[in-house]
């Protein structure tokens, strides 16, 4: 039976339909995804909006997890949410047997990289702590988490005016990715798109215009990749490039501008050639177009949930769901 991809599901009609002009689409299809509950270990969960998405996430049985953090301060703010109606009876009653004690991040790091390395969770979760702080245990070439894969993030988006979810990266790890860099994004951006129901990835190599400019390297990079593409070198990815990021988002610009293809006014995820590029199209969409975001760092042993301490609950639910489901696929 051919599996039906989220693009579809976008468009289809009836009871199951994820309309385009429903605004929670990426909630929908993420929660109506996950089928088994994984386990997400939390370094320096002593933050509000964190263990209230991971205490939502775990009422609605999409997620379990392990809170590595201060105690006391832990407990402090399941109380507070218990008040507010945001953390369960049951929920409060378990808490003390969800939690290892740590006292600075540093150990909160470790001990939560090796719940992933002995199997105890599944999901990485960054808490209220300095990334470098996580990052620096998940690399350690003895105990960390690295497989030999460059390691990015892949940002899904749902914005009101696209027909469908779709994926920004490289916007929070790789800052000036070169041509091999760029080619290993796309295929981390492929396997996460796949797990979430995508069966053939449409990749647009987003630069500032849609022709080859030598004094602009990029467009150089995304003809190539464009050429790997249509030799099979990058498997079921179908890439086109270089394309401005209009042209790679919107159909009739696309046919205005005379660039046709399967990618452009329809692609999946968009590569993007510096973090600088992708943090600013990620942020623009969410501040001024009201999108929704769920982030997750792929190419570790395990997907990481790697957010902004300034990250909203919605924000870090999303990410929570995205690497959950990630992880168990």
């Amino acid at each position: 039976m051919e599996m039906k991809t989220i693009e579809n599901m976008s468009k289809s009609s009836g009871s199951a339909a994820y309309e385009i002009s429903d605004f929670k689409m990426l909630e929908r299809v993420l929660r109506d995804s996950i089928k088994e509950p994984v386990t997400v270990a939390i370094a320096c969960a002593h933050d509000y909006e964190s263990l209230k998405a991971i205490f939502k996430a775990e009422d609605e049985g999409l997620a379990d997890y392990l809170l590595l953090g201060i105690k006391p301060e832990i407990i402090n703010l399941a109380e507070r949410l218990h008040k507010e109606g945001a953390c369960s009876q049951k929920q409060l009653d378990e808490l003390i047997g969800r939690i290892v004690h740590c006292e600075n991040g540093e150990e909160a790091a470790v001990k939560a990289v090796e719940a992933i390395r002995s199997g105890k969770a599944q999901v990485l979760f960054k808490g209220i702590m300095q990334t470098k702080t996580l990052l620096k245990e998940v690399v350690n070439k003895d105990r960390g988490l690295g497989t030999g894969s460059l390691m990015s993030s892949v940002v899904l988006l749902d914005v009101p005016k696209y027909h469908k979810i779709f994926a920004v990266t490289d916007p929070g790890m790789v800052m000036y990715p070169d041509l091999s860099d760029k080619v290993d994004l796309v295929k981390n951006a492929e396997k996460l798109m796949t797990s979430f129901g995508y069966e053939a990835v449409k990749v647009a190599g987003i630069c500032a215009i849609e022709v080859v400019n030598e004094k602009m390297p990029e467009t150089v990079d995304a003809a190539r990749i464009e050429e790997m593409s249509t030799a099979g070198e990058l498997g079921r990815v179908t890439f086109q490039g270089p394309l401005s990021m209009d042209v790679a988002m919107n159909k009739e610009m696309a046919e205005h501008k005379k660039t046709f293809g399967s990618v452009a006014g329809n692609a999946d995820v968009l590569l993007v050639p510096s973090i600088a590029t992708g943090n600013v199209i990620v942020k623009s969409l969410m501040v001024l177009a009201d999108a929704k975001m769920a982030g997750c760092v792929v190419g570790a042993s395990c997907p990481i949930v790697l957010t902004s301490r300034s990250a909203d609950f919605s924000e870090r639910y999303y990410s929570i769901l995205a690497c959950a489901l990630s992880a168990s696929r």
